[in-house]
């Protein structure tokens, strides 16, 4: 597998809103499967099978405190791409706003 597949499956792991909001879930502190569902409002089988595409990513990790799986972010670079990928939404967004205030005002 070459190193442009890799990254390609990297980023489709991250390609959907509830791996995001998974990911940011657990950016603040590690949580268990059913503590994850909950907090983002979604069913312990979706949260389960994002889980399983962000650990064969690399993203996530699983630790098994008895019956619970929980799961922490496997690297300090994760929430670094997490914070840059915001920082540049922002910016695109900021951007779009003043182009349709000029675009608005006739400037």
């Amino acid at each position: 597998m070459d190193e442009y597949r890799i990254q390609a499956d990297f980023f489709k792991a991250l390609a959907h809103p509830l791996a995001l909001k998974v990911l940011n879930v657990l950016a603040n502190n590690n949580k268990c499967v059913c503590e994850m569902a909950e907090s983002i409002g979604e069913g312990q089988p979706q949260v389960s099978r994002v889980l399983s595409r962000l650990k064969k990513a690399g993203l996530v990790e699983l630790s098994k405190n008895g019956v619970k799986a929980c799961y922490r972010i496997k690297s300090p670079e994760v929430k670094i791409l997490l914070e840059i990928s915001a920082a540049v939404i922002k910016q695109e967004t900021e951007n779009i706003m003043q182009a349709m205030k000029k675009k608005k005002g006739g400037f």
